[in-house]
C-alpha cells in the first residue's frame, strides 16, 4: 500500500506536468493567452488519471481572497480556480489513516515537531503525511501594524484532529509584498501583487539555492522539464585574482511566467568538473535588472541597482514572451578595475559574436543590453 500511495504521487507529478506543457505550449503563439482557465480544467479532464474530482478541500479567508482576485483581474492567473481543480492524490489511500492511524498520524507529528522557519518544509511533509481532508490559508493581523498580517496554514483530518503551520511570511495589503527574508515559506521566492510595473515573483538576497551553487546541468533538466519553458541563456566567463568567475544571464519563459535571472559565480582554477559555487558576501556586487519586450512597450519589471548575487525576475502577466522577443538591461558595478578589465574581455567576445552589447555610463560601471 505504501508502494501505492508512492505510485499515485509520483503518477500525479507526471501527470500534471503533462497537462501544464500542453497548456502553456499555446502561450506563445501569437494571440493566445498564458493562462487560459478553461483550457487547463479541460486538459486535465482529458487524462484518466486525473479526472476524479478534489476531495481535498482548500480554503483561504477574505484577505487572501481579495489579493487574489486582484491577481486574477490584473494578469488572468486564478489561483483559486486552479488549486480547486487540482485533483487529490489521497483520495484513493485516505482511508488507511483510519486502519493505521498511529502509523500515518505519528509519521505526521514526528515530522511536525520543531519551530523555525528551517523546518517549515519538513512540517508541510509531516502534515501531507497524516492525509488532510481540508486546509485552510489565514492571515493574521499583525499587533500594532494595520495593513500587515502574518501566514498560517491549517490542516484538519479526518479523526477531527488539526495542525497549524507558521509560513513564516507576511503578507502588506498596502504594498503587495508577499514574502519574507527568506522567502515565502523559506523557498527562497517572495512575490510582490502590486509592482510598479505589474505583479511578478523575485528571488531573496539570501534564499537556499546559494548553498547548490550553479552546474549547467541545472539549466539542462530545466529546459527538459517541459515546453513550458524556453529559455535563453549567456555565460560571461573569466578570469579574475586566480579564480573562475561567471557572471550568467537568462531570460525567456518559465512556466507561466515571463522572467530572467542574473547570477554571480566563482570557483578554484583546479577545480575541473564545471560547478561553480555561488559568490559569498562579500564578493557581491551591485547589479540592477530590467526586463521589457524589445520594442521596450511592455517592462515586465525595473528593479534599481542593488548589492546583490543572484537577481531574479519573473513576471505574471495575461500574455507571456519567449526570449527572442525579450530585451534584458542590466547595469553592473565590478569590484575593482580588475574584475572591470577581465569581465569586459568576456563582453567583448559575445560583441564579436552580435550576441549582446555594451556601455559604460559612467566609471567603474557597464551597462549590458542582450
Amino acid at each position: 500500500m505504501f508502494i501505492s500511495l508512492l505510485y499515485k504521487g509520483l503518477s500525479m507529478m507526471i501527470g500534471m506536468l503533462v497537462a501544464f506543457s500542453a497548456v502553456g505550449a499555446r502561450g506563445e503563439i501569437s494571440g493566445n493567452k498564458a493562462w487560459d482557465q478553461k483550457t487547463y480544467v479541460s486538459e486535465f479532464s482529458k487524462r484518466e488519471s486525473l479526472i476524479k474530482p478534489a476531495r481535498l478541500e482548500v480554503t483561504y479567508d477574505n484577505v487572501l481572497r481579495q489579493a487574489f482576485a486582484q491577481l486574477k483581474k490584473e494578469t488572468g492567473l486564478d489561483i483559486e480556480g486552479v488549486v480547486a481543480n487540482t485533483p487529490d492524490i489521497y483520495a484513493n489511500h485516505r482511508w488507511l489513516t483510519k486502519v493505521l492511524p498511529f502509523v500515518f498520524y505519528g509519521l505526521r507529528d514526528s515530522l511536525m515537531s520543531g519551530t523555525g522557519i528551517t523546518v517549515t518544509f519538513r512540517k508541510l511533509i509531516g502534515a501531507s503525511m497524516g492525509m488532510p481532508t481540508r486546509a485552510h490559508f489565514a492571515a493574521v493581523q499583525k499587533a500594532g501594524k494595520p495593513g500587515q498580517y502574518d501566514i498560517f496554514l491549517r490542516f484538519y483530518y479526518a479523526d477531527g484532529s488539526t495542525r497549524e503551520i507558521n509560513t513564516y511570511s507576511i503578507y502588506n495589503a498596502a504594498t503587495g509584498y508577499f514574502g519574507s527574508n527568506t522567502g515565502v515559506a523559506g523557498f527562497g521566492y517572495n512575490f510582490t501583487f502590486k509592482g510598479e510595473t505589474g505583479p511578478y515573483a523575485y528571488t531573496t538576497n539570501d534564499p537556499f539555492q546559494r548553498a547548490l551553487g550553479y552546474t549547467k546541468l541545472y539549466d539542462d533538466l530545466l529546459l527538459q522539464t517541459s515546453r513550458m519553458v524556453n529559455v535563453d541563456t549567456v555565460r560571461l566567463k573569466f578570469v579574475y585574482q586566480g579564480k573562475d568567475w561567471m557572471l550568467q544571464l537568462w531570460k525567456g519563459r518559465y512556466f507561466v511566467t515571463t522572467g530572467g535571472e542574473i547570477g554571480l559565480y566563482s570557483k578554484p582554477r583546479v577545480r575541473l568538473n564545471g560547478f561553480y559555487d555561488a559568490v559569498g558576501d562579500a564578493d557581491r556586487i551591485k547589479m540592477s535588472f530590467k526586463l521589457s519586450t524589445r520594442d521596450n512597450r511592455i517592462v515586465f519589471f525595473d528593479r534599481p541597482l542593488t548589492l546583490h548575487w543572484w537577481m531574479t525576475g519573473f513576471a505574471v502577466r495575461e500574455y507571456i514572451y519567449p526570449a527572442n522577443k525579450l530585451l534584458l538591461e542590466t547595469k553592473v558595478v565590478p569590484r575593482d578595475a580588475e574584475m572591470l578589465r577581465a569581465l569586459k574581455g568576456a563582453l567583448d567576445k559575445e560583441v564579436a559574436r552580435k550576441v549582446l552589447t555594451y556601455s559604460e555610463p559612467e566609471a567603474g560601471m557597464l551597462l549590458i543590453h542582450w
